[in-house]
């Protein structure tokens, strides 16, 4: 699943909402709006887990639950294929 190896780009916790503005996605997180897509929970800033680009190339974020993470990295390695 994880033979070709990608770069990944590392943020700090504390430019959260910075990208979260870059993205237009902001006021759906400080208003408890923004949902996993995957597991329907609320994103909060205790349990963002990545933004990534879906297949319709909009950008979305996910939660930290490790199934999740591992959807995320699938349908990354689908889109690339």
């Amino acid at each position: 699943m994880f033979s070709d190896r990608k770069e990944i780009p590392v943020f700090q916790k504390e430019d959260i909402e910075k990208l979260l503005k870059k993205f237009n996605l902001y006021e759906l997180f400080i208003n408890g709006e923004l949902i996993c897509p995957f597991c329907n929970e609320t994103i909060t800033i205790d349990n963002f887990g990545c933004f990534y680009l879906t297949t319709n190339k909009e950008v979305s974020v996910c939660c930290s639950r490790p199934e999740c993470l591992e959807k995320v990295a699938r349908e990354i390695s689908d889109e690339s294929n």
